[in-house]
């Protein structure tokens, strides 16, 4: 019997963790550029139901566990705002980005903002995300940036005055239309994206320094840069409460062999010889 109270609780234990990334999911329905995750399942290990030799398949289980949590980076919708900083990615490329320690990491969020600094040349521009990762240029590697004055013709700029390509190519724009290109967005893609690790504001990050999971970084050609849009999160909300409903039923049935397996258990403590 005591079987039972193991198996009921280890279905128990892995529902709840299913409870909780759904409910990830649902919460982040707002997030752009969030990309919705998955359990599956994986049974643990079987024993005889006897000491003695057995016949083929005479084995029984000891519950469940989640074997593996997915990440599914299929398109989210693509939502016009018109904002010049606003990019959104149309295929399946990644921003790269430089963290203020050094550290590479990629995201799909493309909510851009200008960071105003002061470097030994003075007053400058960096293109960064919302979090504050530099975005990075990708024919030199470094973050884009601009002056808020053309030197040449002290021309004023401002973020407004941006200008992005398809292909990423970032320009500012005088008053007379001229435009003055300052770098190129780098887009990245990986054979194998789900073997990205999440490291929370948006951003992944490669597990290992070889690649051996992800694959090496490639430049993305295929993926087209959308100025004025952001791609909001791939949740469907109807699917993931429908998630939600099984998984609340599975952890309720576990539930109940947990409360029979107790109920037997009593009743043969209770046994007088």
């Amino acid at each position: 019997m005591i079987r039972a109270f193991y198996s009921s609780a280890s279905g128990m234990i892995a529902q709840q963790n299913n409870i909780d990334i759904i409910s990830n999911n649902i919460s982040n329905i707002n997030t752009v550029g969030y990309k919705k995750e998955k359990a599956s399942f994986k049974d643990t290990m079987y024993t005889y139901m006897e000491r003695r030799p057995q016949p083929v398949n005479l084995q029984v289980g000891s519950g469940t566990r989640v074997g593996a949590v997915q990440r599914y980076f299929h398109q989210g919708s693509v939502e016009a705002t018109g904002g010049s900083l606003d990019v959104a990615i149309k295929g399946p490329g990644f921003f790269k980005v430089e963290g203020g320690n050094g550290n590479i990491c990629y995201t799909r969020d493309g909510n851009f903002k200008l960071s105003s600094e002061i470097d030994e040349q003075g007053a400058v521009f960096r293109l960064v995300t919302s979090s504050g990762y530099y975005v990075l240029d990708a024919d030199t590697g470094e973050p884009i940036s601009f002056r808020p004055y053309y030197n040449e013709y002290d021309i004023t700029f401002s973020q407004d005055d941006v200008l992005i390509s398809d292909d990423g190519v970032v320009s500012i724009q005088d008053k007379y239309d001229n435009a003055y290109p300052i770098g190129r967005i780098a887009i990245v893609s990986f054979t194998n994206p789900e073997g990205l690790e999440s490291v929370g504001d948006n951003m992944y990050r490669m597990p290992t320094e070889d690649g051996s999971i992800t694959g090496l970084e490639t430049e993305d050609t295929e993926s087209k840069v959308m100025q004025g849009f952001l791609e909001r999160s791939n949740v469907n909300i109807l699917d993931e409460m429908t998630e939600l409903i099984m998984a609340q039923r599975a952890y309720q049935m576990s539930s109940r062999v947990l409360q029979s397996a107790d109920e037997m258990e009593r009743l043969a403590n209770d046994l007088r010889g």
